[in-house]
């Protein structure tokens, strides 16, 4: 969570809709909580302040927003001018895409594996 600290997000309903939010600390700025330096970040201490107007829990639900909803860091993917290609999650994405590239590859050279082949891609690291 301490990685966490003012990253944007994402956060998913069940009926499919997406707002955006900012994860933070309960503690968020050392000029207002004189505890904000020393507070854990750990999943008790912090929370995701959602760019809505909302002013009470009811407010939050009647958005559609509930517990156990998915929320998706930013990665801030960015390609730069001389092509490198910047990311969190980057070992991830480079997995990923080796492997749908060896499945095209098989694909677009008509190629069958000797023995079964299984592509597993995990969504746990």
């Amino acid at each position: 969570p301490a990685t966490l600290d003012s990253e944007y997000c994402k956060v998913r309903t069940r009926d499919g809709k997406i707002y955006t939010g900012t994860f933070l600390s309960t503690s968020p700025a050392a000029h207002v909580y004189p505890d904000s330096k020393e507070k854990k970040r750990d999943p008790e201490n912090m929370e995701v302040r959602i760019d809505e107007k909302v002013l009470s829990k009811k407010d939050v639900e009647n958005l559609g927003i509930c517990p156990g909803d998915f929320i998706f860091i930013d990665p801030k993917t960015t390609i730069t001018e001389s092509g490198f290609v910047k990311s969190r999650f980057i070992d991830d994405k480079g997995s990923v895409a080796a492997l749908m590239g060896l499945l095209e590859i098989f694909n677009r050279e008509n190629i069958i594996p000797n023995y079964t082949t299984k592509i597993f891609i995990s969504t746990y690291e």
